[in-house]
């Protein structure tokens, strides 16, 4: 399945990306359309199961999160473009800024682009130029040992 990297919205500057082939290999960057400009993030991530307690039991690696993202809306828009990596977004919507409580704007497509890590979601209701709005996300992913969003790695003490 297609992901999302945990830095859900991120502005025009370049975000670069480890190879899973060798993670000093740099990938172009992907530039996002600036259609929405993030202001803040809430994300919230469940522990992995990095361990299991019962020997029997396979440790999965796996965690679920949420994320609500303040953004300014510079263009009417009825999309809006994350970068995609490492992450299965399950649900996402909109509302307006403040009003969580209010009407959700549901996402009607989730369109993932392999290639370019990213994730398009597209909305019946635009999102209008000039005001503020609340994008929320509810996704899972697993602890990769690629170097890449959240992941795991091994260290040795010196003792």
């Amino acid at each position: 399945p297609a992901f999302v990297h945990t830095a859900l919205l991120r502005t025009r500057r370049a975000a670069t990306m480890a190879s899973s082939a060798a993670a000093s290999a740099a990938v172009e960057p992907v530039l996002l359309p600036d259609d929405v400009v993030p202001t803040h993030y809430a994300v919230e991530v469940s522990v992995p199961n990095l361990r299991a307690i019962d020997p029997r039991v396979r440790a999965t690696y796996t965690f679920e999160g949420t994320c609500a993202v303040d953004v300014r809306v510079q263009r009417d828009t009825a999309s809006v473009v994350v970068h995609a990596k490492e992450l299965n977004v399950r649900r996402a919507w909109w509302t307006a800024a403040g009003d969580d409580d209010g009407k959700r704007h549901e996402a009607r497509a989730l369109e993932y682009d392999v290639k370019l890590t990213t994730l398009t979601v597209r909305f019946d209701d635009a999102l209008a130029a000039g005001t503020t709005a609340r994008v929320h996300f509810e996704y899972a992913g697993e602890c990769n040992d690629q170097m890449a969003g959240l992941y795991r790695s091994r260290y040795a003490d010196a003792d």
